[in-house]
């Protein structure tokens, strides 16, 4: 499932992409898990966050790309189990 994007800029005017990961209605008990992968990374797997119910995490623009712990994040995934 693809997360829900939210843009905006942080305190010093740079372009940030937050992005929440959600079941469909929201289950405060559904273990809830956001990938990410890099084109730039073998296996492309760049890491990932979990959570109860729901998960927020906010990506960098950097050089005109996005950047999640110093690597170019190209797609993202979400898992609700």
């Amino acid at each position: 499932m693809t997360p829900i994007q939210t843009p905006g800029t942080d305190a010093n005017n740079c372009a940030i992409l937050t992005l929440t990961c959600q079941g469909t209605p929201v289950d405060p008990l559904n273990n809830v898990y956001l990938i990410y992968y890099s084109d730039s990374k073998v296996p492309r797997d760049a890491g990932a966050d979990s959570g109860t119910g729901s998960i927020q995490t906010v990506l960098t623009c950097v050089n005109g790309v996005w950047d999640k712990g110093g690597y170019e994040i190209n797609e993202v995934e979400c898992q609700v189990l």
